[in-house]
């Protein structure tokens, strides 16, 4: 149904435009905030925004359209707060944090090519991602240190780990959208994104029976991502999944708990 399709739009586009398409707003609190520190007013009134590619035709849904990128026929639009009322289930598409850091990297990379001091200070390797997240924390290590944004008991993690405020990031999305599944009330689908990987027809099956539509044409061919563990030392790799239980509730960690590695 439409109205499916549209928080599949909210979750997925949501997550490749924060976890893979994150854009920065500006909130009052200060700059820190700005970088990545969300609050639930704050990340349900994202939840809110989206694109739509394409003619737009979902013109029964309050919206109000911002601004429109006509080569790409891209429409970026605010919706009403009473659109979630037609919301009926939601798809929440997990990946490994580990896979989905270095993803983040490469659209930096990617959004910055024009820019050949990016890719110059940054190459498209693991010495230019260890790089990028050195330039991270360096960049917020101060106001990090300052904020009561952050209990001392997470910032204990930090120089642990590389590009914390990226996996601080992660597991705050994933919390925020379970808060937000859970004020809604609705039929949750957890999608994790390895599943296309080593069963695409079953979960393909599975999503369509959970969205109560049926297969019309053939699938297009997953093209799965690359696996980046190797970007990280094992004890990086445990000491990430230690801030992300920090920053977890007990709800969020059952979601990506499977990604701690084994000792």
């Amino acid at each position: 149904s439409v109205t499916s399709v549209l928080f599949i739009i909210y979750i997925y586009t949501y997550l490749y435009l924060t976890l893979l398409l994150f854009t920065m707003k500006h909130y009052v609190f200060n700059r820190l905030q700005e970088r990545y520190v969300e609050t639930a007013n704050s990340f349900y009134e994202k939840c809110l925004t989206g694109t739509l590619t394409g003619p737009t035709v979902i013109n029964k849904i309050s919206f109000h359209m911002n601004t429109v990128d006509s080569p790409m026929n891209r429409t970026h639009v605010h919706y009403s707060v009473n659109s979630t009322a037609r919301v009926r289930k939601a798809i929440h598409l997990v990946r490994d944090p580990f896979n989905n850091i270095v993803a983040r990297f490469h659209l930096e990379y990617n959004n910055h090519k024009a820019a050949g001091n990016f890719t110059t200070q940054f190459p498209n390797n693991v010495t230019g991602f260890r790089a990028w997240c050195d330039d991270l924390d360096r960049r917020y290590h101060r106001k990090e240190n300052k904020t009561e944004l952050i209990s001392p008991e997470i910032k204990g993690h930090f120089d642990a780990v590389p590009c914390h405020s990226e996996f601080f990031r992660y597991i705050q999305w994933h919390t925020l959208a379970l808060q937000v599944l859970e004020q809604l009330d609705i039929p949750t689908y957890t999608l994790y994104y390895e599943n296309y990987e080593s069963s695409f027809e079953p979960t393909l099956r599975s999503i369509l029976h959970f969205l109560e539509l049926k297969k019309v044409g053939k699938a297009s061919p997953f093209i799965s991502g690359k696996t980046y563990h190797g970007y990280y030392t094992e004890e990086e790799q445990m000491a990430v999944m230690n801030l992300i239980k920090a920053v977890s509730t007990p709800q969020a960690w059952s979601v990506v708990r499977r990604y701690k590695p084994s000792n």
